[in-house]
């Protein structure tokens, strides 16, 4: 019909016929030669529009070089555990803006043994993404062999000096970061003053206002080092952590007296390395689970909150000098 005064009338006639492309869409290139084929019309008849069943090609133009990622290139992949049953564990090192942000599965994250083979994949969502932003996502899926189980500290005991202080020193600008960037959290859960209005505009994101220009000045200095294990001895990857507690205080303009308190921060997983040292494969530790407490609190109550009140759970302790 040559009157296109309403669309709308033809799209809803639409979902009655069927497109079929006769070429792969994911391998196109320029030059490539594309037929659509409309078919399923059948008897159709409306006074109005004539449709017409056939088919028509088309030649493959202007498309740009596309951004091509391996997903799987900056990722370890670690089997956990004991040899005749272990967990899955993935690591991402990627500072690729859309990679960095993936996350990776398995069919099977658990009881893995020696010689298995897993198939590991990049989340949908990725691929999604990267389409939109003219990117092309190498492969999604990737096979991998259980060749070698690394194992799990177990006990503080196996933890030396030497990745202690290690592992201290690569958590210590994140720790700056997080008091830096949960400042009213942290001023709340002391009992301090904040400003309303300093605290929405600090979690608006077209404010254009950085909590870090505030007033708020933090000092840090770690006190105790918890490690917990269960009185099973299960192996499980995620069975151990251990909890670095700071003292900690903050001042600022709103509170005439400086706070003082508690920074909690749980690491895990603790995997043991070839040389029975603990391994540190990590970029960042996450601290979605930190723990803000009082002053009020002594270590005993502070081992118990650690301890989730969970009594399969043993905790050890050791004092900083």
């Amino acid at each position: 019909k040559d009157d296109k005064s309403d669309e709308q009338e033809l799209y809803d006639k639409m979902p009655e016929i069927s497109f079929e492309m006769e070429e792969n869409e994911d391998k196109l290139k320029n030059g490539d030669k594309i037929t659509f084929r409309v078919y399923g019309i059948g008897n159709m008849d409306d006074k109005d529009y004539k449709f017409i069943e056939g088919s028509k090609t088309f030649t493959v133009e202007n498309l740009e070089e596309a951004e091509i990622l391996d997903p799987f290139k900056d990722i370890d992949v670690y089997f956990v555990g004991d040899p005749s049953n272990s967990d899955l564990y993935v690591i991402n090192r990627s500072d690729n803006e859309l990679l960095k942000h993936s996350s990776y599965d398995s069919d099977r994250m658990s009881g893995l043994k020696i010689g298995d083979k897993i198939e590991i994949g990049v989340s949908g969502a990725i691929a999604e993404s990267a389409r939109e932003n003219k990117i092309v996502i190498k492969d999604t899926k990737k096979t991998y062999i259980v060749e070698k189980v690394n194992g799990l500290i177990k006990d503080i005991s196996e933890i030396d000096k030497e990745s202690l202080d290690s592992l201290i020193k690569r958590q210590d600008d994140m720790v700056e970061r997080y008091l830096i960037n949960n400042a009213l959290d942290i001023i709340k859960s002391l009992g301090g003053e904040t400003d309303e209005r300093m605290y929405e505009r600090a979690y608006d994101p077209w404010s254009g206002y950085d909590y870090k220009d505030a007033s708020s000045k933090f000092t840090k200095k770690l006190s105790k080092i918890y490690f917990l294990k269960p009185k099973n001895n299960v192996a499980s990857i995620f069975s151990r952590e251990l909890c670095l507690l700071y003292k900690i205080t903050v001042s600022n303009d709103l509170n005439e007296t400086p706070l003082q308190g508690y920074l909690s921060l749980p690491l895990n997983p603790l995997i043991k390395g070839d040389d029975g040292k603990i391994l540190i494969p990590y970029k960042d530790y996450q601290y979605n689970s930190a723990i803000i407490l009082p002053n009020s609190y002594n270590y005993e109550d502070i081992a118990e909150i650690i301890r989730r009140d969970n009594r399969n759970t043993i905790i050890q302790e050791k004092d900083i000098d």
